[in-house]
């Protein structure tokens, strides 16, 4: 009977040292990276992706309200989603799949903006009339946007704190085209067409 015994117990002995031992996962996974946002759009419809942890819930909030997407076998993770006009506030966390959850990502600010830019003109007017030499060279006022950038016939204008602008502009014999396009941080674009005309 001790022999059985003995042996009884080498067999318990040995079956417990070829039991897996399983650790159970309390790491919280690091945030989730988002990939580059603008801080500018025009449009209403934006694609948010990024990566994390392969398998992981990642819960994307927007002013407040919560968009779950599950990244992919890389960690990779998309979400298309609607803004609203003016500041829209971004951030992310994930939950990995042993249940334990990440702290807030980095957040962002973007602003939707569909507003195309003014374009005022003071001087000159359309259709005016210049003569002789001393004519030749006009100074072009106005404003617009101050955030915006100007061009006049694809060359830049300098503007102020207040979007006003003066620039001086040679003209030639004849018919002048005077070509003014201004596009704001959100690429709301706006073009605006006056024609001069130059007798020597």
């Amino acid at each position: 009977i001790p022999l059985v015994a003995k042996f009884a117990s080498f067999v318990t002995d040995l079956t417990k040292k070829n039991t897996p031992i399983t650790l159970k996962d309390n790491t919280p996974p690091a945030p989730p990276r988002f990939n580059s946002l603008p801080d500018e759009i025009n449009k209403s419809q934006i694609n948010i992706s990024g990566n994390t942890e392969e398998g992981s819930i990642v819960t994307i909030f927007i002013n407040g309200l919560d968009n779950e997407v599950i990244s992919d076998n890389y960690g990779e993770f998309n979400l298309s989603a609607n803004l609203e006009l003016g500041e829209n506030i971004i951030y992310a966390t994930v939950k990995d799949q042993s249940g334990n959850k990440s702290t807030d990502s980095k957040t962002y600010v973007i602003n939707y903006d569909n507003e195309a830019p003014e374009i005022v003109i003071n001087s000159p007017t359309d259709g005016e009339n210049y003569y002789g030499q001393s004519q030749k060279e006009i100074e072009i006022t106005g404003n617009t946007d101050p955030e915006a950038s100007l061009t006049l016939n694809d060359r830049f204008i300098t503007l102020d704190d207040s979007g006003n602008f003066k620039y001086k502009y040679s003209l030639d014999e004849g018919e002048n085209t005077l070509n003014f396009k201004a596009i704001d941080k959100a690429q709301n674009e706006t073009e605006k067409t006056i024609t001069v005309f130059f007798t020597p």
